[in-house]
């Protein structure tokens, strides 16, 4: 069973918060606490651990930017993109070069490394 853990991009001081500690309400409400208690809604944004690390042993989160190799593939290409939660899982959105598609691949066809977060680096990025 993965650990869940949440980090949260600080959007009025634009920074990553990691230690936190959070309270949920049965009607969607979340709040962080730092110093005291705030709605997280209007300030952070959550960002969950996906219970996955990258090459170098660091906790892959939703958000974050990695380069990924596909291991499952005779082709041999990376590109760097976006972990997102979709349909129920954690994976990369991939553009189809053959058509105007876009395909969502599961996390566990590549081998991933953090290179930042969509956040503080959306630069990085590579257009869709």
């Amino acid at each position: 069973m993965r650990s869940i853990k949440f980090r949260a991009w600080n959007a009025i001081e634009n920074r990553m918060e990691n230690d936190l500690k959070l309270a949920m309400y049965l009607d969607g409400r979340v709040f962080v606490n730092q110093d005291d208690w705030r709605h997280h809604s209007k300030q952070f944004k959550l960002l969950e651990f996906t219970g996955l690390h990258d090459i170098n042993g660091n906790p892959i989160f939703e958000g974050d930017l990695v380069r990924a190799i596909p291991i499952k593939w005779r082709d041999e290409f990376e590109a760097i993109k976006e972990v997102v939660f979709n349909d129920g899982k954690f994976c990369l959105e991939w553009s189809l070069h053959i058509s105007e598609e876009v395909v969502f691949i599961s996390l566990d066809c590549f081998k991933l490394e953090i290179v930042g977060n969509i956040q503080e680096s959306p630069e990085l990025l590579e257009p869709k």
